[in-house]
């Protein structure tokens, strides 16, 4: 890729950890941080293009393929990455 850092970090996505978002809504006593509702924004806005072998439920539990944030897990380079 040619270009500076910025073109890289901008192909970067991350959901963040469970426990954050479960740590932020019991510091805020709010539980609409916690990851479980949170979830249902992520899977508004996720579109998982790849599969887990062997696991097909943990796709759908996870992730949807109904969003406009098309992405999927490179297994050989472990990150996400973009796909068009």
């Amino acid at each position: 890729m040619l270009g500076g850092s910025y073109s890289h970090n901008a192909m970067i996505f991350n959901r963040g950890s469970r426990y954050d978002y479960d740590n932020w809504a019991k510091i805020l006593k709010d539980d609409t941080f916690a990851y479980k509702n949170m979830l249902t924004y992520f899977k508004k806005l996720e579109n998982y293009m790849g599969d887990f072998p062997g696991r097909k439920s943990y796709r759908q539990e996870i992730f949807t393929i109904k969003g406009r944030l098309h992405f999927l897990f490179n297994y050989n380079k472990m990150s996400m990455v973009p796909r068009a």
